[in-house]
């Protein structure tokens, strides 16, 4: 399948994009050339592979969900430039 100029400046405007003359030639090409691969990859042999959505196994890491000992409100205000009323004092970014 080739792509044609006619087909990247449809595709252009779809995409509001001002392409320049030369431009619309250079990226006819590029897209003629992805295709060109994406051919070539439809020529290799898969059967027996399985479809996969990543190259590695991936597993979720979990760690047991431990109480444990928290910081008092005290200490976590302990070293704060500015607390109010038990919270963090911080400036105010909305009129």
């Amino acid at each position: 399948m080739k792509i044609t100029i006619d087909q990247v400046r449809y595709v252009a405007e779809l995409a509001r994009l001002d392409l320049a003359p030369g431009e619309e030639g250079s990226l006819t090409g590029q897209l003629n050339a992805i295709l060109e691969y994406m051919d070539q990859l439809g020529e290799v042999d898969t059967t027996g592979i399985e479809p996969t959505s990543h190259v590695l196994p991936l597993t979720n890491v979990m760690r047991e969900d431990v109480v444990h000992e928290c910081l008092t409100n005290d200490e976590a205000l302990a070293n704060a430039p500015s607390a109010e009323q038990g919270h963090f004092a911080v400036p105010k970014i909305i009129e």
